[in-house]
């Protein structure tokens, strides 16, 4: 290394003639006890303390804690010290001081402390440019926010007697985990400031730091820098340090200095009061006393305000009340995650200095200022999350050294303006969840640095750029949920440092292309929703690293590729809603890793193989809709991880898998439709976790357990169409999350339990088809949020209850084919929004009440098949919804209600009754007498409702008149009287 060159010659020519060596201590334990890297460099064993020392400098600037704000504070010193060229000062003040020591160069131009400041200030600038390559780091937005290094009463203090007379100290201290302790060197009668090291050791064993006893020596390895503060010296914390006399000077010029210097707490204090009460009292540390102290504020040595971060403190209010101008010198704004609102001032652009804005996660909203293009030292700019709106403005393109660009979560419009490829420093760009509109330019493959690109839920058309390819660092891509169109181009198989490429949710069109199998560092591909069709590329089973996989949701034909067997990473496999076909490969058996595989409606063939019970992390198993056959494997939950097992709507036979029943794990299960054969009561368990079970058309027998009801989160259970026996279970009504419960078409017997009146959240009870017998219990009047109440198909007897009036958000309910009698009750006019009532084929007697005819969205009534007698009543002639009607097997007469669906129903709907009449083919037409009194009646009420009202008004008429004519004749009598 030729800095490393300049230092071996300084050694030999400074601490060899100023600082010379002890014997006894030339050779000091120096273990640093911390990285390999340390160790393998030789520079523990080596006998030279000062290369140590700037092995040990060096590893303090690239430790990870403190490399920010050391990298700029070298790099700051060393840009002062070469703009004021005080480089010969420097050496005549030494010389003055000391006398031709040998501390100076030897070659005559310079000082030893400019080539250490030289090779420190190179350190620190490839540090400060390595943050943004590290990928294994943090981002540099989290290290801009790190506190400067510790206090000097924090740490341990050093003997400096025995150091020569040029290191007359008043110290600050510069620290790195190294522990590495550093002071500065005497204040010299100048202006200028001269920094000392002096050399520390860490015990590896115990981390305690100590003095070097053989060479404790300084070394000036910072340049010179001019002091700027006048008065107290300060530490680099902000500390005052009483004690020492600065030079001098000019009056006026520290009066212009104090002046700026009042106006950055002025500005602060004016900003806290237009917060809300809260803030301020999140603020209380601001009270005008040293606000280099207050909460959020990180001031630098001259005291001026260098960083603001109050994150997350609750602040509502807005930034219009802030000065930008009152901070000239502000290099970091962090105001994230609070409740500001209104707009972004245009004032931010005068913060010429700033390096880092964010603003992201407040409720800021109008247009980004076009002034934002000012901040041309920016290097992250985070507005996401906010309401912004318009556009993105153009002058963005000038942020040249802009990194970090974040602008998610807005409801930005219009296109993304092309400037933005002018931004060749841009590591990071996120302008996802807006309103984007336009295609992406081609030039976007100039950004040479960018990592991550953003994009998604936007509305962004046109072709991916072929251009794309040349964004060789790309890591990260994200373009889903847009409209773009035509094909994936094959460049994209250039980017073999991508790890995740989410396309989904496109309109794109042609095939999966083969070059994507390039790309070897894919962990997440996501193409899911994107209208591909074709193969699944073969090739794709090299991506050895792939972990999660997503094609579904589009129109891939062909067979699944054996190669996927090679992805032993693969933790997710989605391939379901294609038009795949053949079988389903042994070698998905292999991935002993996955834990989801949704193989759902496709059209695959044949047995499912058996090295899928090898697969024990599985957490989601799903085949159904396909046209596989055979047996389930049985050991599908053998790891007891398995959440979702569905394989419904296909041909399988054979048992129900032995290793369901102690699966605890289960959320849900699907094998409906299928020819499964076993005893419900022996194949099942307790599952806790279980919501949704499906059993439903297959050759299951046994009886409904009790444990069910010990299944608490079960909102659905599903057994219907299948051979179950016994009673229902009064324990059913301990599952008190049910929703649906359908046990149709089984051969259940005994009576409904009133238990079932416990399940307050039920909303479908699907009991028909089967033997059950008794009355329906008034305990199901509980059930208020019954929507279908199906009961028909049994032997149940007993009046229709009263208490289903109770049931008001009923749309269905059917208790047809019972041994139901007695009338219908008055009572179902309650049911406002039934569509269907079916109670055909009961012991029905007595008339139609008028009430049902109020059921205005009533769509299907079927009274068919009882003793019903009596006229159809008139208000089924405003029965508008009505469309299909059966009155047939009865003894009803009269004329038929004119209503369409009575008027276009066929005869079978209305024959073996007593007398019906009307316009139907087979029915008699009505006669004239029988229409004439319906006619009268008609009339009838027709003048009833005419005369009682002019009745009432004549009555009131001569109410007031007999009032009137008996005040006046009291009026005569009293004239009359003699006084």
């Amino acid at each position: 290394m030729k800095g490393y060159d300049i230092w071996k010659g300084m050694r030999d020519s400074v601490l060899n003639e100023k600082c010379l060596a002890n014997e006894n201590y030339d050779n000091p334990p120096f273990d640093f006890g911390v990285f390999t890297q340390t160790l393998s460099s030789g520079i523990v064993s080596s006998t030279k303390l000062f290369s140590k020392y700037l092995y040990c400098l060096w590893w303090g600037f690239t430790e990870f804690e403190w490399r920010t704000w050391a990298a700029r504070f070298i790099r700051a010193a060393w840009r002062r010290y070469s703009k004021r060229k005080i480089m010969e000062l420097h050496r005549k003040e030494e010389e003055e001081a000391e006398g031709s020591d040998g501390y100076r160069s030897n070659s005559g131009g310079g000082s030893y402390s400019l080539g250490a400041s030289f090779l420190a200030s190179k350190f620190a600038a490839n540090e400060l440019r390595g943050i943004h390559r590290n990928q294994n780091a943090k981002s540099a937005k989290e290290l801009v926010k790190l506190q400067k290094p510790p206090s000097l009463t924090s740490l341990l203090k050093m003997q400096i007697d025995t150091l020569p007379l040029i290191l007359r100290v008043k110290i600050l201290l510069v620290s790195s985990n190294c522990t590495l302790l550093g002071r500065l060197k005497t204040m010299y009668n100048t202006n200028t400031l001269q920094f000392g090291i002096a050399i520390g050791k860490l015990d590896g064993r115990n981390g305690k730091t100590e003095s070097v006893q053989g060479r404790s020596c300084g070394l000036v390895f910072l340049s010179s820098y001019q002091q700027l503060d006048v008065g107290p010296e300060t530490n680099i914390n902000g500390d005052e340090t009483p004690g020492h006399q600065h030079t001098f000077q000019p009056q006026q010029t520290r009066r212009e200095e104090a002046s700026t210097r009042q106006k950055e707490p002025n500005a602060l204090l004016k900003w806290k009061a237009s917060l809300d009460n809260q803030s301020q009292s999140s603020l209380s540390s601001w009270d005008g006393n040293g606000h280099c102290n207050w909460t959020g504020i990180i001031c630098d040595k001259s005291r001026r305000v260098h960083q603001l971060n109050l994150s997350r403190f609750g602040l509502k209010g807005k930034l219009h009340g802030f000065s930008f101008s009152s901070f000239p010198k502000l290099n970091v704004i962090d105001l994230s995650s609070n409740y500001l609102w209104g707009t972004i001032p245009s004032g931010v652009g005068n913060l010429s200095r700033l390096t880092y804005l964010d603003l992201s996660s407040n409720n800021l909203s109008g247009y980004i200022p076009f002034e934002i293009g000012k901040l041309r030292s920016i290097s992250e700019l985070y507005l996401e999350s906010n309401i912004l709106t318009g556009s993105i403005p153009p002058s963005i393109g000038n942020l040249t050294d802009l990194s970090f660009l974040y602008l998610c979560k807005n409801k930005l419009s219009g296109s993304i303006p092309q400037q933005i490829v002018m931004l060749k420093s841009l590591y990071k760009l996120a302008l996802s969840d807006n309103n984007l509109v336009s295609s992406l330019p081609p030039s976007i493959g100039n950004l040479s640095n960018l990592s991550v690109l953003f994009l998604y839920n936007n509305k962004i058309s046109g072709s991916i750029p072929k251009e794309i390819g040349m964004l060789g660092s790309l890591e990260g891509i994200n373009l889903s949920n847009n409209s773009l169109s035509g094909e994936i181009p094959a460049s994209i198989g250039n980017l073999t440092k991508v790890n995740s490429l989410y396309l989904s949710a496109n309109n794109f069109h042609g095939s999966i292309p083969q070059e994507i199998a390039k790309m070897r560092s894919l962990i997440d591909l996501e193409l899911a929703n994107a209208n591909l069709s074709g193969l699944i590329p073969a090739s794709i089973g090299n991506l050895k690293n792939l972990s999660y996989l997503y094609l579904h949701l589009n129109a891939l034909s062909g067979f699944i590729p054996s190669s996927i067997g090679n992805l032993t990473n693969l933790i997710d496999l989605f391939l379901h809603c294609n038009k795949l076909q053949g079988l389903i490969p042994w070698e998905l058996g292999k991935l002993q890793s996955l834990h989801q595989l949704i193989l759902f409606n496709n059209s695959l063939s044949g047995f499912i193989p058996e090295e899928m019970n090898n697969l024990t992390s599985l957490v989601a198993f799903e085949v159904s809709e396909n046209y596989l056959i055979g047996h389930l494997p049985q050991q599908v939950c053998l790891g007891g991880v398995l959440e979702s097992f569905t394989a419904h709507d296909n041909y399988f036979t054979g048992p129900i898998p032995k290793s369901l029943k102690n699966c605890t794990s289960l959320h849900r299960v699907r094998l409906d439709h299928n020819q499964l054969i076993g005893n419900v009561s022996e194949d099942f368990g307790i599952y806790p976790n279980l919501n949704y079970l499906d059993l439903s058309g297959n050759k299951l027998i046994g009886e409904l357990s009790s444990k069910w009801g010990q299944c608490h989160n079960l909102t659905s259970l599903r057994i219907s169409n299948n051979n179950l026996s016994g009673e229902l279970p009064s324990e059913l009504g301990k599952a008190t999350q049910l929703r649906v419960c359908d046990l149709t078409l089984n051969h259940l017997t005994g009576g409904i339990p009133k238990a079932l009146g416990e399940l307050k959240l039920l909303f479908n009870l699907m009991l028909n088809d089967n033997h059950l017998s008794g009355s329906i219990p008034p305990e199901m009047g509980m059930l208020s949020s019954l929507v279908h109440l199906n009961l028909a198909a049994n032997n149940l007897n007993g009046s229709i209850p009263i208490w289903l009036r109770q049931c008001e958000n009923l749309l269905e309910l059917n208790l047809s084919v019972n041994r139901l009698s007695g009338g219908i009750p008055s009572e179902v006019r309650s049911l406002s929004f039934l569509q269907i009532l079916d109670l055909s084929q009961n012991f029905l007697i007595g008339k139609i009440p008028k009430a049902v005819g109020n059921l205005k969205t009533l769509e299907k009534l079927d009274l068919s098949h009882n003793k019903l007698f009596g006229f159809i009543p008139s208000t089924f002639d405003d029965m508008l919804s009505l469309t299909s009607v059966d009155v047939s097997d009865n003894q009803l007469e009269g004329p038929l209600p004119d209503n369409k669906a009575f008027r276009e129903a066929s005869f079978e709907a209305f024959r073996n009754n007593k007398g019906l009449c009307g316009n139907i083919t087979g029915l008699e037409v009505c006669s004239s007498k029988l229409s004439s009194n319906v006619d009268r009646k008609k009339n009838s009420k027709i003048v009833i409702a005419t005369v009682v009202p002019i009745l009432f008004t004549l009555l009131l008429v001569f109410v007031v008149f007999w009032i009137l004519s008996s005040s006046k004749r009291r009026e005569r009598n009293t004239e009359n009287t003699p006084r």
